[in-house]
């Protein structure tokens, strides 16, 4: 799949949602089937969702959960990326450097305490402090405070920024009440996290560690948010093995299998039973350089390297699902850069390139020297924790081999790979995944005055790309912006601090039973409220807890 087959731009993102072999469920005349109450819907991740607190999740599911089941946020985003009413029904900007907020008064905490203003300045407060470590904290780079006018009025001050409210829907309120006594540099370690009492359509019944989570319908979730949703149980198993997740969604016992693997993908969507969802998603597969390395701190030598790679052949490792990427400013992002291609696959220019930098071979071996005369050996750091990594590392390796570069594979769990790049940085390459936001935040990873910061993985500095970012940050409007989104593309690019290789989709399998499943570039669950189960009964796995309804535990 083409860059330019690829659907883009904030009007486009609902339609981004591709179903494979699915005629839909209006059964061709437009009109959806209503939908029917009851059942419990089981879903299979990859692994625990770790903590619920919205505070300090990190883990991609973790957050949706968090986000879309068990928290609201003050607005949401729509299809076509416009923000729409959430906790706050109201809203009304003062001119470029604040805003209103006026929240809905039929809210309720789990517990049956209200959901007021001062949860929203309490948790603005306690996300915009260092010592929580809020991992969206650059949400809030530009906000300067928030201060309740009454129980249901905030009103909130923030620098000039195109965009100020992008981070708010993923800002999830959190209780004051059950909070505000615990210090923030503990708040990542309350019982909180694994108990959360939220105000959401789900409320939170059960955990069971590296086993399972459960939640239940949300009984008096406000008619104007959508009312309380028709499953009434929601289970999510933990299956860390891509082939079991593929037996249980066959047999029947998940109902949405989350880690399916690509090569399985087609064959599972034939199943009459089942269906594929490639679901955009912001994430994309990248190579990070270590610039801090000679020769790879020469943006020449980097872009020679990436010259050198074939993705297209790369994206057969997903069967095509996927689009090739210019740069870290996503085809979704409404100042995407049409007129900045991804670079070519060209190993004649690639050799080039490095020749021009001394870079040859000097002993007619196939294998380049660096112009000391030792040889030019790049040691690449791969997760081992699947086949698809291992075997886009075993590309890498080979189109550098074709050039004459010598690439050390180095394979190794995720958690012993990731303390390396984000500390000691001993690795030269690094193979990563990553994912892009609507609020862009270039910063932490490409600014300078970060090189010492856990994603500055690349140790990249280059003056004009300061200029960039910081420029971009006190932009206020978005026309003014754009020329700036499209140099820094177009930089980035040339230089390949990272060479980003492609954005790819989220491959799910779902059975056909669970209806109005749509996905989105928002989320996997942004609609998950509103779905529902043809026959209502659990799926044979979940009968063991079908039944139960723990009260949830005390927070702290």
């Amino acid at each position: 799949m083409t860059t330019r087959r690829w659907l883009r731009g904030a009007a486009a993102a609902a339609a981004l949602m591709l179903a494979v072999g699915c005629a839909g469920e209006d059964g061709g005349d437009g009109a959806r089937e209503a939908p029917r109450r009851g059942g419990t819907l089981v879903i299979g991740l990859a692994t625990d969702l770790g903590t619920l607190n919205p505070l300090v999740t990190a883990d991609r599911f973790g957050q949706e959960v968090s986000g879309e089941l068990l928290f609201l946020p003050l607005v949401r985003y729509d299809t076509t990326l416009d923000y729409i009413a959430a906790l706050a029904e109201s809203w009304e900007l003062l001119g470029d450097t604040g805003a209103v907020f006026h929240l809905r008064r039929d809210v309720r905490w789990h517990d049956g305490v209200p959901t007021t203003a001062e949860d929203v300045v309490f948790t603005i407060e306690t996300a915009s402090d260092p010592r929580t470590t809020y991992p969206n904290a650059s949400y809030l780079t530009h906000w300067n405070g928030a201060e309740a006018l009454d129980s249901f009025t905030v009103r909130v001050s923030f620098d000039p920024h195109a965009e100020p409210f992008a981070g708010l829907p993923f800002l999830s309120i959190v209780p004051k009440h059950l909070l505000d006594t615990i210090p923030r540099e503990r708040i990542r370690q309350a019982a909180f996290g694994r108990a959360p009492v939220g105000n959401g359509p789900f409320r939170f019944l059960d955990f069971r560690a590296n086993d399972r989570w459960v939640f239940g319908a949300n009984d008096d979730f406000p008619d104007g948010l959508g009312g309380r949703p028709p499953i009434d149980r929601v289970v999510m198993r933990i299956i860390p093995e891509q082939a079991s997740q593929v037996a249980e969604i066959r047999a029947g016992t998940i109902d949405l299998a989350l880690g399916a693997p690509a090569a399985e993908f087609v064959r599972l969507d034939s199943l009459p039973h089942l269906r594929g969802i490639a679901r955009p998603s912001r994430q994309y597969f990248a190579i990070a350089w270590n610039n801090r390395h000679p020769p790879l701190d020469d943006p020449l030598v980097r872009r020679a390297l990436a010259l050198a790679l074939n993705r297209e052949r790369m994206l057969t490792l997903r069967h095509g699902y996927g689009v090739l990427a210019a740069g870290p400013v996503p085809s979704f992002h409404w100042a995407y850069p049409d007129d900045v291609e991804p670079l070519p696959f060209s190993p004649d220019s690639a050799r080039a390139l490095l020749a021009s930098r001394g870079i040859e071979d000097r002993n007619g071996d196939g294998r380049l020297e660096l112009p000391d005369g030792t040889p030019f050996v790049i040691h690449y750091f791969a997760p081992t924790n699947n086949a698809f990594n291992r075997d886009m590392a075993e590309l890498v390796r080979g189109d550098l081999a074709a050039i004459g570069v010598t690439v050390d594979v180095r394979g190794m769990d995720y958690n012993t790979m990731i303390a390396d790049v984000t500390g000691p940085r001993t690795f030269d390459a690094a193979q990563i995944g990553f994912s892009s936001d609507f609020h862009l935040n270039f910063r932490d990873v490409f600014h300078s005055g970060h090189l010492d910061g856990d994603l500055q993985l690349a140790g990249y500095a280059n003056p004009r790309a300061d200029s960039l970012i910081e420029a971009l940050e006190r932009t206020p409007r978005r026309e003014d912006a754009v020329p700036l989104y499209a140099e820094f593309q177009r930089l980035i690019r040339d230089e390949q601090p990272w060479t980003i290789i492609y954005y790819y989709p989220d491959l799910f399998i779902i059975n056909e039973r669970v209806r109005n499943a749509d996905m989105d570039i928002r989320g996997a669950f942004t609609s998950l409220g509103q779905w529902w189960l043809e026959d209502g009964a659990p799926a044979r796995s979940d009968s063991a807890v079908s039944s139960r309804s723990p009260a949830p535990e005390p927070a702290g």
